[in-house]
């Protein structure tokens, strides 16, 4: 019963998350909107498990490797799939983008994945339109 709590908790985490990318942003209109989600339980470079700011730097260097001009914040929560054996606590980066080429962002994706040894990474393609609050 905790664990389908803190599922729905999550998210609503997510999508309130979503939400906030999406209207707090400006010069975005109509733009298509990419947002991963890459959970960092278990994030490795082969050798040591990495620590959050280890995780955010490796893929900071991913990004601008790959030209892409993102937004990036944590969440609370994580995403395993059906197995209720899974459900952690763990941590999420949350990376949105727009107006940038889908299969470099799932590029960068697959080598976030691939090269920090992470479980789980999420893609999500939406279009919309952003813009400034108060503008």
């Amino acid at each position: 019963m905790i664990r389908k709590n803190i599922r729905k908790f999550v998210a609503l985490l997510l999508l309130v998350s979503a939400a906030f990318s999406l209207f707090c942003l400006s010069g975005c209109s109509g733009e298509s909107k990419i947002v991963l989600y890459v959970n960092i339980d278990g994030a490795n470079d082969g050798e040591n498990y990495l620590g959050m700011p280890e995780v955010q730097k490796k893929i900071r260097e991913i990004m601008t490797d790959k030209g892409l001009d993102y937004i990036e914040h944590t969440a609370y929560g994580v995403f395993n799939g059906e197995d209720e054996d899974s459900a952690s606590d763990g941590n999420t980066l949350v990376y949105t983008f727009f107006g940038e080429k889908e299969r470099v962002v799932l590029s960068a994706a697959l080598k976030i994945k691939n090269s920090l040894g992470i479980k789980t990474v999420l893609m999500e393609k939406a279009s919309g339109e952003a813009t400034e609050v108060g503008a």
